[in-house]
């Protein structure tokens, strides 16, 4: 949603295709490859690097790197809300007494 202050219009901008299919942070310095059946990108990360891939050859490139703190951030808080919730439903089906499984519980 958009909003001319002088005018007060509202307004509206469109959204690029919804393609996303999956976001990593990388956890240390690395380089990364990705492929897609013939397509093969490559790319040197450094820590907290967000690495975005996209479904479809329909873009140029499948596989990018975004240096952004405030998305490191936003996904970090969110895995560590994820990982809160794991825990304290595996604890609530122990009854209170923990089997030993909490522990065990991957992370994101």
């Amino acid at each position: 949603m958009t909003v001319d202050s002088e005018t007060n219009e509202i307004g509206s901008v469109s959204s690029a295709r919804e393609a996303i299919q999956r976001i990593y942070v990388a956890p240390e310095a690395m380089h990364v490859i990705y492929q897609s059946g013939n397509r093969k990108e490559e790319a040197d990360v450094e820590p907290n690097d967000v690495i975005v891939t996209f479904y479809t050859d329909e873009f140029d490139k499948r596989m990018i790197v975004v240096k952004s703190e405030e998305w490191t951030k936003n996904i970090e808080a969110y895995n560590k809300r994820m990982e809160e919730a794991r825990v304290a439903d595996c604890k609530g089906a122990c009854a209170g007494d923990c089997c030993g499984k909490c522990e065990a519980i991957s992370k994101f």
